[in-house]
C-alpha cells in the first residue's frame, strides 16, 4: 500500500546511478507536444505538471521557461492547475537561487508574453545590481518565451 501511495505522489520519477532524479526535459517536452499536437490536451498537461515538479526539484529555470511555453501553448495560461503563470513563478524562484541575471530577465520577457505585466515588474525588481551575466548567459542564444530564434543571415 505504502509503495503504491508513494507511486501516487509522483515518487515514480526516474532515477540516476546515484539515486537522484533523472532530468531528461527534451524527450519529455517533446512528448507533451506530441501530446498537444495530437489533440490530447489531457496528457499533454499531465507530461508537463510532472516535467514542471522535475525542473523545480532542480531549479531549472531554462527547462521551467521551456515548460511554461509549451502550456502557454495549450492555451494554459492562467487559472487552476499547472499554468504557464505559476510555472514562470517557479522559474522566477529558481533563477533567483541561481542568481541568474539573465534568467531573470527572460522570466520577465515570459510574463509580458502572457499579459502580467505586475509579474513581470516584481521579476525585473529581483535582479541585484551584484549579479553580472557569466560567460554562459552573455552567450545565450535562447530566444524569449516561445519565440523561435532568428535564422542567422
Amino acid at each position: 500500500m505504502l509503495l503504491f501511495l508513494g507511486w501516487a505522489l509522483g515518487w515514480n520519477e526516474p532515477w540516476d546511478a546515484r539515486g537522484q532524479p533523472a532530468l531528461n526535459l527534451t524527450h519529455t517536452l517533446a512528448q507533451a507536444e506530441q501530446s498537444r499536437q495530437g489533440g490530447d490536451l489531457y496528457r499533454a498537461l499531465t507530461i508537463y505538471s510532472r516535467a514542471a515538479r522535475l525542473a523545480v526539484w532542480f531549479d531549472d529555470w531554462e527547462g521551467l521557461l521551456r515548460i511554461a511555453c509549451g502550456l502557454k501553448k495549450s492555451g494554459k495560461i492562467q487559472g487552476s492547475g499547472v499554468t504557464a503563470q505559476t510555472v514562470l513563478m517557479q522559474a522566477m524562484v529558481a533563477a533567483e537561487r541561481k542568481r541568474s541575471r539573465a534568467g531573470l530577465e527572460r522570466v520577465a520577457d515570459g510574463f509580458l508574453s502572457i499579459g502580467d505585466f505586475s509579474l513581470a515588474r516584481a521579476a525585473s525588481s529581483r535582479i541585484q545590481k551584484g549579479w553580472h551575466k557569466d560567460a554562459t548567459e552573455a552567450q545565450d542564444p535562447t530566444p524569449k518565451l516561445c519565440e523561435d530564434p532568428k535564422p542567422s543571415t
